[in-house]
This record gives C-alpha cells, sequence and structure tokens, in this order.
C-alpha cells in the first residue's frame, strides 16, 4: 500500500496505544505535516524548490484532497519562498490532518480512536475493497522502513529519505528510538540530509519557523443564551417528551450554544455539525465523560463503565472487546439468524403483528446468541426499567432519584443482577472448544488484571450489549421496516436483492452486507431515528465556541444527531431518501453529518455489528413473508425517551412466503 507521506507522518504522531497525538510541539507538528504535504506534491512532480523558492511546475490534481488543496492555492499564487508556504500551510493543520484521516479512512485504515470520525467512508471503502486493513501493521511497516534505512549503510529509498528528515525535525524519533540509539545514528540521519534537496531545503525552514504568538483575549465571550423553564424542573417537561425535538427548536430560536436548566443541575447543550467536528479534531483534549456515566455506573453498585471510561484505561477495555462487538461475530453465524426470524414468522397467521414486540424477541435471541451465548429474553423488561430509570434520574435529572426506591424498580434491579450472573455461570461452565464472544473476552480480562477489571465492574460490562444493543436493534430495524411499508417501490427492490442473494442458500455475513438497498434502508432510517440524540461530557479545558466561552467544568450536553435534520446538510431533512447515500450524492461524507452511533472516542463499539445485525434481521424477513402495512394509511408514532423507538400502535400484517 502506498502512502503520501502525509499519511505516513500522520500515523507515526499517533500513539498506538491510544491514538492521541505524540506529545510533540504543536507547531512542529504543524510544520512537519506541512512539509510533508510539500515533499509529497515535488515527489509526484507537482513543484520544485531551489535554495529559497517553490516553484509550480504541473497543476494537474493529484487525487488526493489536502495535496490537491495545497496545490489549488500555489497555482493561484504568484512564486513564494517555500518558508512562506511552508509556514501558511503549518497554520492550516487541522484541516490538512483531517483531510489526511479522510485519505486513511478510503484506503481501508481506520486509525485507533478516529475510526469514528469518517465511518461512513470507512465503511463504504470497507464494503468496496474487501476488509479493512489493520493500522498496526501499516505502522509497524512503515517504522520497519524507517529503521532499517537508518540502521544499514543501504542506500535508502528518496521517500524513506525525507520520512526520517521529516520525523527528527519534529522529534518523532525520538519515541522511536530511546537514549543512545538515537545519538548513535546522528551521523546516518546527517548524510540522509543531504540526498535530497527539496527535502533538505523544507527541514532547514522548518528549524527557522519560530511558534506564532496566540493573540490575547481582550474582552470575554458573549453570554450564552437559556432554554425556556419552569421554577424547580426547568425544561424538564420538555426534555421528556421529545428531547430531539426540543433540542432542534431551540437550536433555531438560540442558535448553537445554550443553556439547558434540568432538576438539580444545569447543562450547556452544543449543537450543530460545527459542534460534531469539534468534538472530533478536540474531543480528548477538551471533554471527559466519566463524571456523566458515574451515576450510571454507581446504580450497579460499579466504580465505572465504559462508556464513562477517558484516556488509556477507556483505550485498553475498548480493545478487549473489540473482536466481541465486531462485525466479524456475525461469520458463520447467519443460519442461525435466519432460523430464529422464521420461528418468529411462523407465528404470523395474517392477523395484525406488533412490529416492536415481534422484533425484539428476534433481536434478543439473536444477541444473545452472538454477543453472549445467553438469551436475556425473560429479562427485557427488568433491562428496560434499570437502564430507563437510571438515565432519567441519575444522568439527566428528568426524574427525582427517590424512584430509584421503589418495589417495582428494586425487583427489576434484583433480576439484572441475576441475569448477569447466570451469564457468567454459563461461560465458566461450558466446555472450552466453543466459540468464543464478548463474555469470554471480559472474563479474560478480568482473570489477568482483576485490579484494573474488578468483579463490580465486570458485572455492568457483561450487561453492556444488552443495555446498549436490544434497543438500539430493535428501534433500527422497526424504522427500518416503517421506511419500507411506507414505501412499496422500495420494499419490491429489497425483497429482489434479498431474493438474489439466497439464490445459493443461505447467504454468508458478507453477502448481507453487499445488500445495497437493504443497507440504505438502514442508513435513512438511523438518520431519521437515531436512537440517542445526545451525549454528556464535562469539559476538562476551557475553550471558545462560536464566540462562547466555555468554562472548564461545565456540564455539556452535545446534540450530536442533531445535524440529521439539517436542511443545510441534509436537504429536505424530514423526507425518507436512500438516494442520500448513494456514490453520486454522498451527503453522509460530510464530517460529523451522519452519527448515528455517537462520534469522537466514545462512539459505539459495536455499531458495526449492530448494522449488520439489523441489514441480516431485515433480511431473513422479507425472504420469508410479504409485509403490509396496518392500517394501510398508518401514521408513525414514535416514543422519544429515553430512547427513540416506534410506540406499540405500531403493526403490520404478514403472510408466510415459504
Amino acid at each position: 500500500m502506498h502512502l503520501t507521506l502525509g499519511e505516513e507522518i500522520l500515523l507515526l504522531l499517533v500513539e498506538e496505544d491510544t491514538g492521541d497525538l505524540r506529545p510533540v510541539r504543536p507547531w512542529s507538528m504543524a510544520c512537519a505535516l506541512a512539509g510533508a504535504t510539500l515533499m509529497e506534491l515535488s515527489m509526484q512532480g507537482r513543484v520544485d524548490t531551489d535554495q529559497h523558492d517553490l516553484m509550480l511546475l504541473d497543476k494537474t490534481p493529484t487525487g488526493c484532497e489536502p495535496l490537491d488543496s495545497a496545490l489549488a492555492e500555489i497555482a493561484a499564487t504568484e512564486c513564494r519562498t517555500t518558508r512562506y508556504w511552508l509556514e501558511r500551510m503549518a497554520e492550516r493543520f487541522d484541516d490538512a490532518r483531517e483531510g489526511y484521516y479522510r485519505e486513511l479512512s478510503e484506503r481501508g485504515l481506520a486509525v485507533p480512536g478516529r475510526e469514528e470520525i469518517l465511518d461512513p467512508i470507512a465503511e463504504d471503502a470497507a464494503r468496496r475493497d474487501g476488509a479493512v486493513v489493520d493500522v498496526d501493521d501499516a505502522r509497524r511497516d512503515l517504522r520497519l522502513r524507517i529503521l532499517r534505512s537508518l540502521m544499514t549503510t543501504d542506500i535508502p529509498d528518496a521517500r524513506d529519505v525525507m520520512t526520517v528528515c521529516l520525523a527528527d525535525t519534529c522529534g518523532l524519533l525520538r519515541s522511536m528510538l530511546p537514549g543512545g540509539e538515537l545519538e548513535g545514528v546522528r551521523p546516518r540521519i546527517a548524510l540522509m540530509r543531504q540526498m535530497d534537496q527539496i527535502g533538505r531545503t523544507i527541514t532547514e525552514a522548518i528549524w527557522e519557523l519560530d511558534p506564532p504568538v496566540p493573540p490575547r483575549r481582550t474582552r470575554p465571550g458573549k453570554p450564552i443564551p437559556e432554554a425556556p423553564g419552569l421554577p424547580l424542573i426547568g425544561s424538564g417537561i420538555g426534555v421528556a417528551r421529545d428531547l430531539g425535538g426540543f433540542l432542534m427548536r431551540q437550536y433555531r430560536r438560540l442558535g448553537p450554544v445554550f443553556g439547558l436548566r434540568l432538576p438539580g443541575r444545569r447543562y450547556v447543550v452544543m449543537a450543530g455539525l460545527d459542534a460534531n467536528r469539534l468534538m472530533l479534531r478536540r474531543g480528548r483534549e477538551l471533554f471527559h465523560s466519566a463524571h456523566g456515566w458515574h451515576g450510571f455506573a454507581a446504580g450497579f453498585g460499579a466504580t465505572r463503565t465504559m462508556i464513562g471510561m477517558d484516556g488509556r484505561e477507556h483505550v485498553r477495555l475498548r480493545r478487549a472487546q473489540r473482536n466481541g462487538y465486531a462485525r466479524t461475530a456475525l461469520t458463520g453465524r447467519t443460519p442461525d439468524l435466519m432460523r430464529i426470524v422464521r420461528t418468529e414468522i411462523q407465528d404470523w397467521n395474517g392477523e395484525p403483528v406488533p412490529v416492536v414486540a415481534s422484533v425484539r424477541r428476534m433481536v434478543t435471541e439473536q444477541l444473545g446468541m452472538v454477543v453472549a451465548g445467553f438469551s436475556p429474553r425473560d429479562y427485557v423488561g427488568d433491562l428496560g426499567r434499570v437502564v430507563r430509570m437510571l438515565l432519567m434520574a441519575k444522568m439527566l435529572g428528568a426524574v427525582p432519584r427517590a424512584w430509584l426506591w421503589t418495589r417495582s424498580y428494586r425487583r427489576a434491579h434484583a433480576r439484572v443482577h441475576e441475569l448477569a450472573d447466570r451469564v457468567r455461570n454459563v461461560h465458566l461452565e461450558r466446555p472450552g472448544h466453543m466459540r468464543r464472544d464478548l463474555i469470554d473476552d471480559l472474563l479474560e480480562l478480568h482473570a489477568e488484571d482483576p485490579q484494573f477489571l474488578p468483579e463490580t465492574d465486570l458485572t455492568v460490562a457483561m450487561l453492556g450489549p444488552f443495555f446498549a444493543g436490544l434497543d438500539t436493534v430493535t428501534a433500527a430495524v422497526s424504522f427500518s421496516l416503517h421506511g419500507l411499508l411506507s414505501h412499496p417501490e422500495l420494499m419490491r427492490e429489497a425483497t429482489r436483492e434479498v431474493d438474489q442473494a439466497f439464490e445459493g442458500g443461505t447467504p454468508t455475513a458478507e453477502q448481507l452486507a453487499a445488500l445495497d438497498v437493504t443497507r440504505r434502508v438502514v442508513m435513512e432510517a438511523l438518520r431519521l431515528y437515531p436512537v440517542s440524540p445526545v451525549t454528556l461530557r464535562r469539559a476538562v479545558n476551557a475553550f471558545e465556541f462560536e464566540g462562547h466561552l466555555i468554562p472548564a467544568g461545565q456540564e455539556l450536553m452535545i446534540a450530536f444527531t442533531l445535524p440529521h435534520r439539517l436542511a443545510e446538510v441534509f436537504p429536505d431533512p424530514l423526507r425518507f431518501d436512500i438516494e442520500r447515500f448513494s456514490e453520486n450524492r454522498g451527503e453522509h461524507r460530510k464530517p460529523g453529518a451522519y452519527v448515528p452511533f455517537g462520534l469522537g472516542m466514545h462512539r459505539c463499539l459495536g455499531a458495526n455489528l449492530a448494522e449488520s445485525l439489523v441489514v441480516a434481521t431485515i433480511a431473513g424477513m422479507l425472504r420469508h413473508a410479504r409485509l403490509t402495512p396496518y392500517p394501510a394509511h398508518y401514521s408513525l408514532h414514535v416514543k422519544q425517551f429515553p430512547t427513540v423507538i416506534p410506540d406499540k400502535r405500531f403493526r403490520m400484517r404478514a403472510t408466510a412466503r415459504r
């Protein structure tokens, strides 16, 4: 895989464990990426330099977004010095970095901690070109090339010379070669610097540049407007009735930043495309999630949950669960998934079917089989009650905490702990040759490091897939079915492609992932009806957003799915239109525009698994039943809190096809 110099520097800048940028001086980091851009343009014959000036040779686009952006600017400006262009491009470090992330994503390389930034692009690339390339392998190959060029006397490749010069100039080689090793190869580095004119010119220009001094703030930020509310309860009623709709109304009236009072707490809401992009670019620097989720974890006697962890610990726990939540967990499982669907469908006899209840039964069995090796069917009601009450009472403050002492809640709470015990015992007792799943990975991590994952935290980790998955997958399947039932032409197209996939027998997980119409129906359903409209964070550093100063320690509510219904992002946003996700339109490709599973480092780890499970479930239903709406002109009613899902009035009729 041929990476550009900018992509290579970006891979070296990212720490393997956390996905954070290495502790390199920000200006040096920016200069290194700018230098990589200019060097790559030289390598591709677009520019050249002498000792002072940079000259345009060919303005033909390269096909790489950040390179072409720089090339267009150079072509539109009279000849300038190399130092001028280096400094100008370094000032646009954020844009260049995101551009190179997009290029990596297009290649199928998902950088740790950044996979979620451009997930739709990465997913499209993976579907076109096969499995996503392991970024650790790409980084390892790059490091071996650098070390080989430093440790041998062979004449190095010109590209390796440039990479070494840039890595040394911004201090990256210090992290690759500890102690005296770097000093031992200094003569070799000095020799390599003399091998390439543009490399020497650019690295010398980097050394000459001083970091720019940020301007002093001379006035406070704009006052933050407040959403309307009542004494004591604030905006609690509007939030409880329709959180997403309430936030959209305030966004239109007050702008992308506003205060929101709920019983006993106040949030600052950040909404819109720019808020999402800020979270993607600077989320780790500015936000923590641990405080917001502490109450939820405490509801199970735990000290923390994965969604409420930050930094290296969060990355470690995500990596331990990565295989269990991956799309590959469905490999070889499609016959079982289809059997579960057929079992549910066999009882449909032409009478109206309550969609959500029926789908939840299927999803319960599927998730239990794939992720935990145990069906939580008998505990679904208890799980829903506990999660709903903890979210409303301990996180959002939408209801009094006294509700957690009611008999019905305490009974449901005890049942949920019983479920965790049963899941654990099943895995401890089953034969070792059985297929591993998420619970096995968690138990192994607990056995290896009980200090990192103690029993108290193990319980909530084992329940995680049920908390996160049941309503998510159920809602996505249900809303997708409504989209199909409301658009007969889509129902016909989806049924046709499903039948083709089944022509050779039960399709594989890979064949199901290739169902184009069905997949885009699911994506559009998730755009219109994302399960959760907000995520909670705390500002750990003060920052400015849209002219407002956000102080450190401020509780934040990020309305990350609000762009889904903005006309400036998705034209005619209330219309169900799967062509938004076509190759030609690709409205979802704008960074931060389409984020149904969250964004940033805390993006849902099981997002790809969930989407694949939704597609598989719908495919099974279309294959084995002919579905019609009931009544014929049903108008969808949606429950908005705490998760978005159709209410019990959503029904359909079905007749067996085979």
